[in-house]
């Protein structure tokens, strides 16, 4: 005779009654270089070089804003670019956009990161933009660029999206032996 024996299964009989926490639905981004990110499940990788990676964030399927990531100049150890070599860095890129900077600060320690934050404005195809402009710095004298635009009137949706993917970042002790192409 035979006998009805119950399918063992790993899935659970009924779904959870609550939503993942948003900490647990975030994703690593592995770049080029020895640096991490997490960020949430609504940015994509739109391009990827060795030299840049560019992200888009989507809602509810139109582009929200967008994010490039560089590595920036090698400085020795425990130096840094100072604030007014970046702000006229900043400068001249908004001055090809016709932007203006409006606030800058820097956060001394998130993580083990020296944070220069330039957060600018300007107008584009019609409408007004906002930049905000990261240059991040470790004890090491490894630097990353991160520049986030998004329009004004999106403000509230993007909300503080830049600042969550900048505190997140982290390094590696080696590089990836993934070559991409340049």
């Amino acid at each position: 005779t035979q006998q009805i024996v119950k399918e063992q299964s790993s899935l659970p009989e009924t779904m959870p009654d609550t939503l993942p926490e948003d900490r647990q639905l975030l994703l690593t981004l592995v770049t080029p270089w020895r640096v991490l990110l997490l960020h949430d499940r609504n940015w994509h990788i739109f391009h990827e070089t060795s030299e840049l990676v560019m992200l888009r964030m989507l809602h509810n399927g139109t582009l929200l804003a967008q994010c490039n990531i560089a590595s920036a100049p090698l400085m020795a150890a425990g130096k840094f670019t100072s604030e007014s070599e970046y702000l006229a860095d900043v400068d001249k890129a908004l001055k090809e956009r016709a932007g203006t900077i409006t606030a800058s600060a820097v956060l001394p320690d998130q993580n083990g990161w020296r944070i220069h934050q330039v957060t600018a404005s300007g107008e584009a195809n019609k409408k007004n933009l906002v930049w905000d402009y990261f240059l991040c710095t470790t004890k090491s004298g490894e630097q990353l660029s991160l520049v986030f635009s998004h329009a004004e009137e999106d403000d509230a949706v993007f909300g503080d999206e830049a600042l969550q993917m900048v505190r997140s970042l982290t390094i590696r002790s080696s590089r990836p032996k993934v070559p991409l192409p340049r």
